[in-house]
């Protein structure tokens, strides 16, 4: 759904006649309701429903059909759906962001254990311009790393708990790492990941032949023991 006809959909909504009307609706479901059973259930007259109905006609968000002498509103629910799923995707990145932490202690030990497990490199953890996170409330079930050097963002050594792997959860970190760096002013972001790559292409990084000077101390603070390929995120045209 795009901006325009999202917005038409808010717009439509936006008046308690009309949100009590797409209320009834969903309850009666496929089968609808004939006009006046709608206005009795909205407690309003039937001039004023008709018009409070022309908009959420025109959005899509219910439709009319005449059977017989009546005429039968139903509602979208596939568009209905779609609408509140962009609210929902919206407080998710909320969400991401305000599940990003520094890591504690003990949750440092953790996490080079498991990148110890996993044959990443755990070097450089500890320099003054690296930033360790956890995600999620503690324990943590993921762990990531951000150094930022100038303008670059460099993302590494991204790990998620044995028991929460295959669930969305590097992709949810890596997310939030993103908008870490992003927030942060970052005009390009790379990732350096020794483990696999396919959840860093399918959210844009790909390679690039033109890589910042930046990557080269990165490199050097993890002291890598096996050629790693540095990945570019397609942050867009620049404004």
């Amino acid at each position: 759904m795009d901006d325009p006809e999202l917005l038409q959909c808010f717009e439509a909504l936006a008046h308690p006649t009309r949100l009590s009307a797409v209320r009834a609706l969903v309850k009666a479901g496929l089968s609808g309701l004939p006009a006046g059973a709608l206005a009795e259930q909205v407690s309003v007259p039937g001039p004023t429903l008709t018009f409070h109905l022309a908009p959420l006609v025109q959005s899509g968000l219910i439709s009319v059909q005449r059977k017989g002498r009546l005429r039968v509103h139903t509602i979208d629910l596939v568009k209905l759906r779609a609408a509140g799923e962009v609210l929902v995707r919206l407080t998710e990145l909320n969400q991401r962001k305000l599940s990003l932490r520094l890591y504690s202690p003990r949750e440092q030990a953790r996490y080079v254990e498991l990148l110890s497990e996993a044959g990443i490199a755990t070097s450089g953890l500890e320099s003054g311009d690296m930033r360790c996170f956890a995600w999620g409330a503690a324990p943590a079930v993921a762990y990531g790393a951000v150094q930022m050097v100038g303008k670059v963002g460099v993302i590494r050594s991204i790990v998620v708990q044995t028991d929460e792997r295959g669930k969305g959860q590097g992709t949810a970190l890596l997310q939030a790492l993103i908008a870490y760096c992003k927030d942060r002013g970052a005009n390009e972001i790379w990732a350096m990941h020794e483990g696999s790559s396919h959840f860093l292409k399918r959210l844009e990084f790909a390679p690039s032949a033109a890589e910042p000077a930046a990557l080269g101390s990165v490199r050097f603070a993890m002291d890598l023991k096996r050629p790693v390929q540095p990945l570019k995120l397609d942050m867009g045209p620049v404004a």
